[in-house]
């Protein structure tokens, strides 16, 4: 007995086979776009001068010299990360508080530094420096010092009209910011009442005591923890009161005293 035989029909539409193929073409060709714009954009930030920073300006640097400034910020820029990029130089990717604290950081004598773009290719880099209030020493090292606390540097001992120096006694230094108020406060009000600061000292004998000499054949004992507002005013009602008396010439003037005023 014979048994008919039937050729097996392939199942795969042909039509469908044509799509699935220009689907796969097509899906690669726009990964191979992607994976292009990826290396373009990637050579664009990485490699290419298109975003690189060439000038980087400096200002306001003068204690320090605005070239110093310009070799730190340029060395910052030269990093390379895997030994390959060198992010920093696009002025895109370069993260400004990165540049802020890599100066600040090497120089103690700078307050701020305000960073500037310029696209395509200019870095503005405007520096701050502190400003010189006087000299705070301990035995014969000094460092400046200025309005708001901060020390930096290394000073020869000296005294003059345009610093105060002041030498620290103490064994530690837990009340520097109040005692710098104090100092201050006493910087500026003493000219009111025809004195001028000429250097302080802050004993180790008892707490906030400081001795400030002027120009005059005595010293103001201060205390520096205490009202210094109500000192000066204790001190100008007591030299209003001895202005007339040529025999009176004390060697110091004790005002730590709330409201009274102690001399010898």
């Amino acid at each position: 007995m014979s048994v008919p035989i039937r050729n097996r029909q392939s199942r795969i539409d042909p039509i469908a086979r044509a799509h699935h193929r220009a689907g796969v073409l097509r899906a690669t060709g726009i990964c191979i776009a992607i994976a292009a714009v990826i290396g373009a954009l990637g050579w664009g930030f990485f490699f290419s001068p298109v975003f690189a920073i060439t000038d980087i300006r400096v200002s306001g640097a003068q204690l320090i010299g605005d070239r110093q400034v310009h070799d730190v910020v340029q060395e910052l820029l030269d990093r390379r990360t895997l030994q390959l990029f060198q992010p920093a130089r696009n002025i895109i990717l370069l993260d400004a508080d990165a540049v802020i604290a890599q100066v600040t950081s090497r120089y103690d004598s700078i307050r701020s530094v305000v960073i500037r773009k310029h696209y395509p290719h200019t870095l503005d880099v405007t520096v701050t420096e502190r400003v010189a209030f006087g000299l705070w020493c301990r035995e014969t090292q000094c460092a400046y010092f200025d309005r708001d606390g901060a020390q930096w540097g290394s000073a020869v001992p000296s005294r003059g009209p345009l610093l105060v120096r002041v030498q620290d006694e103490r064994p530690s230094a837990d009340d520097a910011e109040q005692m710098i108020q104090a100092i201050l406060t006493a910087r500026d009000g003493l000219p009111e009442l025809g004195l001028r600061v000429l250097s302080v000292t802050l004993p180790a004998a008892a707490p906030g005591d400081m001795h400030v000499e002027v120009n005059k054949t005595y010293e103001l004992f201060f205390d520096g923890n205490g009202d210094m507002t109500d000192q000066l005013v204790t001190l100008g009602v007591l030299l209003s009161d001895k202005a007339k008396d040529t025999t009176w010439a004390p060697h110091y003037i004790d005002l730590r005293t709330p409201g009274r005023a102690y001399y010898r």
